[in-house]
């Protein structure tokens, strides 16, 4: 094997190499950044839970000051309301995040998917150029 061969073979590992690592480290990325998504839009959800459960608080207190019975009928009906839309948001808000970070996972599942195909392709030029 002469001189000019190892550098081709050497210089076709590191790139390969270099092609592979920089693959892992946006999949890396992808995840935390995913996970963040998620993160915060269970912070958001929990927050629009807590706000619904003040709000209907509030509609009880009104309902008992104005001598209102809430034991049954509309009153009642509104307190479920109130707290029902406030987790349907929530859950909209945790749905919206959860497709959003598959998407980011899957982008980088995609990048090092594609950085393994580079170092394979940067690997069998080298390869042809040891053939010639």
């Amino acid at each position: 094997m002469g001189i000019e061969t190892a550098l081709l073979v050497g210089g076709a590992a590191l790139a390969g190499g270099g092609q592979v690592f920089s693959g892992m480290e946006k999949q890396k990325a992808s995840k935390e950044y995913a996970g963040q998504i998620e993160d915060d839009a269970a912070r958001q959800a929990q927050m629009i839970r807590e706000e619904a459960i003040k709000t209907s608080k509030k509609q009880k207190l009104s309902f008992i000051k104005s001598g209102i019975d809430i034991t049954a009928g509309s009153p009642i009906m509104m307190l479920a309301d109130t707290k029902a839309k406030g987790e349907r948001e929530a859950g909209f808000i945790q749905q919206r995040a959860g497709k959003q970070a598959k998407s980011v996972r899957k982008a980088g599942r995609n990048a090092f998917i594609s950085s393994l195909l580079g170092a394979g392709s940067t690997g069998l030029s080298a390869a042809g150029g040891v053939m010639k």
